[in-house]
């Protein structure tokens, strides 16, 4: 081995992706039992960290009760018309919320299909 700092370590990497991947539901939950705090107070910080942290996973099984709060995020800014006025271009960023809200759905889908399987 040959590196100076234990952040160098070729294994932090792992550990670190491992670690976000044990803790998906308490993160999303932390983001969402915390939307008073700056910058969880913004509905596309919470959407982006939750999506991020998702996508770092893997497709693991995730409770609906989760998911949900992602959810309704978006819906609630894909029906806020002051929101959406803050875009040049508003169907762009519907667009993009809607990518969004298809890929937490699939996650769902993902998860109900995992849950049935292992009930046989």
């Amino acid at each position: 081995m040959n590196y100076t700092y234990s952040t160098d370590n070729p294994k932090i990497s792992e550990a670190v992706t491992s670690l976000l991947i044990d803790n998906v539901a308490s993160l999303i939950n932390y983001i969402y039992s915390n939307q008073e705090i700056e910058p969880y107070n913004n509905p596309e910080i919470r959407i982006g960290l939750s999506i991020k942290i998702l996508l770092k996973t893997n497709n693991k099984y995730y409770d609906i009760i989760v998911l949900q709060p992602i959810i309704n995020d978006i819906n609630n800014l894909m029906n806020n018309p002051e929101y959406l006025s803050t875009f040049e271009n508003q169907n762009e960023r519907l667009n993009c919320l809607a990518k969004e809200l298809i890929l937490i759905n699939k996650l769902i889908e993902l998860s109900e299909t995992i849950t049935l399987n292992k009930l046989h």
